[in-house]
């Protein structure tokens, strides 16, 4: 195989994939699981940053995104990769795409639920930091912008 085919091929994200009752049928390319496989499902975080004066974080989300570019979206997310928990997951996503080191500790559970239009099993967790929209270093290919909002209750 030539050597830039190679490396396509192991850049490739590799993901878990589940029948809709949560059974493993095996690992699957992210391409294989949105465009291929109809049926399977697959797991994804979803992360909400908030601070200490009641704000919550949003990225705009880069404007060469497939889905949803240029708008805005929660703090951070992504796939999580084959072979990984949630808070693994969230550790990685949110070190890559706004630069922020974390461990698993720092994140807290909200939720779990189904999103069968996209077949991802979402797994949703929220961690508090004060640092600045300044402070974050954002992946370009996936954040343009962050801010904060106030929360109203």
């Amino acid at each position: 195989m030539p050597g830039w085919c190679y490396a396509v091929v192991m850049s490739e994200e590799m993901l878990d994939t589940y029948d809709r009752d949560g059974h493993f049928l095996g690992v699957k390319s992210r391409h294989a699981c949105h465009y291929e496989d109809t049926q399977s499902y697959h797991h994804v975080v979803c992360i909400w940053v908030l601070n200490d004066r009641g704000e919550i974080l949003v990225q705009k989300r880069a404007a060469d995104k497939e889905s949803n570019p240029n708008l805005w979206d929660n703090a951070c997310g992504g796939h999580i990769s084959a072979g990984e928990s949630p808070l693994q997951g969230c550790v990685r996503e949110i070190g890559e795409e706004l630069g922020l080191p974390t461990q698993p500790t720092d994140f807290h559970f909200l939720t779990d639920w189904v999103y069968p239009e996209k077949r991802h099993f979402m797994h949703v967790y929220y961690l508090r930091t004060n640092r600045t929209p300044a402070e974050f270093v954002l992946q370009a290919e996936e954040v343009a912008a962050v801010q904060y909002y106030h929360a109203t209750p």
